[in-house]
């Protein structure tokens, strides 16, 4: 081989070889592309997860609060039988007093005339009485005959009934005069001064009884009828919690358009006369209905849905009758079945014929 040709082979030599580990640099390089691809490629599934529930039978109860007056049980106005001037007042608005408290003493005029017709007419019975007794002795001894005897008790007898006619009519004016407390309880109102006026009708205290207290409040057209006479609603003031029962319901609209029901209190202490409290009472119930979850339920041009999961795992929009509820569960009139599976987890990805995955542990929990 002559030296031309052996320089020429060694020069492809090296060609070949500078191509052969071109090749094996680029293969290695596709190849280490290809793994860190492949090593940060994960598959995600991009469907909606959503959790699912059956209906339920419960009982559903809506309450609602309405702003009731407490009032004593018992209340009576103080009124005046006879009109004058006031000489004495004996209480002020507050005051607890007892049955028979002397509150106002008026100036009855014409009482003093009264009061000496009433000595004048003791007066005459004893005199009376002292001749009936002396006429009495002279009767056995005969110097009296029996028909002055008979004289002497009529005219004792006379004089008796005149006394107790007179004491009658001066305990009656002085009765008046004294205008005493009726029942026992707490002064509410107070409508008297000395030297004031007293008039008929009109009253200078109002008292009201110690027997208790009660609260009334109104209520509309649909409450009056889930509430009954015995049933509990709960009483609720800045510093107070208590309860009342129902003891009255009227059977007519007020003029402020409610029925108008009476509760008397369980526990009034902390309570004034004339006080506002928040009454919460039944207003709606639903016994042993199919319910869902609020949150489940979804409204579309006044219609109410849920997403119902099929067998295939796609969701079918489904239009049903809501009834009541109660801020955590409402009650289905019509569209839905206890077995139907309903999804309660909210997504906007959720529509008709849409596919999900169930988180089945999620699902037990709702």
């Amino acid at each position: 081989m002559s030296g031309t040709e052996e320089k020429k082979n060694k020069k492809y030599g090296r060609i070949i070889a500078i191509i052969l580990i071109a090749l094996v640099v680029l293969i290695g390089a596709v190849m280490g592309i290809r793994f860190i691809v492949n090593s940060n490629h994960e598959v995600t599934d991009s469907r909606p997860v959503v959790r699912v529930t059956n209906p339920e039978t419960r009982d559903v109860e809506v309450y609602t609060d309405q702003i009731g007056t407490v009032q004593p049980a018992e209340t009576v106005n103080v009124i005046p039988m006879m009109a004058g001037e006031i000489l004495e007042v004996n209480f002020n608005a507050g005051d607890k007093v007892r049955e028979g408290d002397v509150l106002v003493v008026v100036n009855a005029d014409g009482l003093n005339a009264l009061k000496i017709q009433m000595d004048a007419a003791e007066i005459t019975k004893d005199d009376a009485a002292t001749n009936l007794e002396r006429t009495k002795a002279l009767y056995e001894t005969g110097a009296v005959s029996k028909a002055g005897l008979e004289q002497a008790q009529s005219a004792a007898e006379g004089a008796e009934l005149s006394y107790e006619a007179a004491k009658s009519q001066y305990d009656i004016q002085k009765k008046y005069a004294n205008i005493t407390a009726p029942i026992s309880g707490t002064v509410e109102y107070k409508n008297a001064e000395v030297h004031g006026f007293a008039s008929q009708g009109t009253p200078v205290a109002v008292i009201s009884g110690t027997g208790g207290s009660s609260v009334t409040f109104g209520v509309t057209e649909d409450s009056v009828n889930t509430i009954n006479v015995g049933d509990t609603v709960g009483l609720t003031k800045t510093g107070y919690e208590g309860s009342a029962v129902i003891t009255e319901i009227s059977g007519m609209v007020g003029q402020n358009g409610l029925f108008n029901v009476k509760a008397e209190l369980d526990n009034p202490e902390g309570l004034t006369t004339n006080s506002r409290v928040m009454v919460t009472l039944l207003k709606n119930k639903s016994e042993n209905a199919v319910t869902i979850p609020l949150r489940a339920v979804y409204h579309d041009s006044g219609a109410s849905f849920v997403y119902v999961l099929k067998d295939d795992n796609t969701l079918e929009k489904r239009v049903f009758t809501p009834g009541i509820n109660d801020g955590v569960n409402i009650v289905v009139e019509e569209g839905l079945s206890q077995t139907d599976n309903v999804v309660y987890t909210w997504s906007r990805e959720l529509y008709n014929g849409a596919e999900v995955v169930v988180d089945f542990n999620g699902s037990k929990e709702q």
